[in-house]
C-alpha cells in the first residue's frame, strides 16, 4: 500500500470515527427526549384531572423514532451530506412537531425544509445548515404548507418560462413525427 493511499485509509477511518461519535451524541440525544416524554406521559394525574395513558409506550416510542430516521434520511438528501451534531437535535424537534394533536407529516417537513435549502440567503448563498430553516419548519404547527411557487412577477414568469418550455417540446415532438 503507498503512503497515499495509507493516508486515505487514515482519512476514511477519521471520517467513520466522527460520525460513530454524531451518532453516538443523538442516540443519547434522543433516548434523553424519550426519558422525559415518557415520564410526562406516566406521572399521575394532579388531584381533578384524568390520567394521561397513551398506547403502550413502546408504540409512542417506535413512532418517533421511526419519524426521526425518516427525517435523518430525507435530510441527509437534501443537504447531501452526513447531518452534523448540532442538526440532530433539530430533526428531533421537527420529529415532534404536532398540529392539532397530530403528528405533521414527514413529507411536509421535508418539503419546507428543501424548499428553504434552495433559496439563497441575504448574502446571496445557499444555506448549508438545517439550522437556518429551523424556525420556519416548527411553523407547521400552527398550519399546514401552503403552495411553495414564488408570488409576484418572478413567479408568473417562472410559470410563463416552464409554459413555454412545455410548448416548445410539445412542438419539436410533432415535427420529429411528420
Amino acid at each position: 500500500m503507498t503512503d497515499d493511499e495509507l493516508g486515505q485509509v487514515r482519512r476514511s477511518i477519521r471520517v467513520c470515527r466522527s460520525a460513530l461519535a454524531d451518532l453516538r451524541e443523538g442516540m443519547t440525544a434522543i433516548e434523553g427526549e424519550l426519558r422525559r416524554l415518557e415520564a410526562l406521559v406516566d406521572r399521575p394525574a394532579p388531584a381533578g384531572e384524568v390520567a394521561i395513558r397513551s398506547a403502550p409506550e413502546h408504540g409512542v416510542r417506535d413512532l418517533i423514532v421511526d419519524r426521526v430516521e425518516e427525517l435523518c434520511r430525507g435530510c441527509e438528501l437534501l443537504l447531501q451530506r452526513q447531518l452534523r451534531g448540532d442538526e440532530r437535535p433539530v430533526v428531533l424537534g421537527w420529529a415532534q412537531l404536532e398540529r392539532g394533536g397530530e403528528p405533521v407529516p414527514v413529507a411536509e417537513i421535508l418539503t419546507l425544509a428543501g424548499h428553504l435549502l434552495a433559496k439563497p440567503t441575504p448574502d446571496g448563498t445557499l444555506p448549508s445548515t438545517l439550522r437556518w430553516c429551523e424556525s420556519t419548519v416548527q411553523t407547521l404547527s400552527r398550519a399546514p404548507l401552503r403552495s411553495l411557487q414564488p408570488g409576484g412577477r418572478a413567479g408568473k414568469a417562472a410559470e410563463f418560462s416552464a409554459l413555454y418550455d412545455r410548448l416548445a417540446d410539445e412542438l419539436d415532438a410533432r415535427e420529429v413525427v411528420r
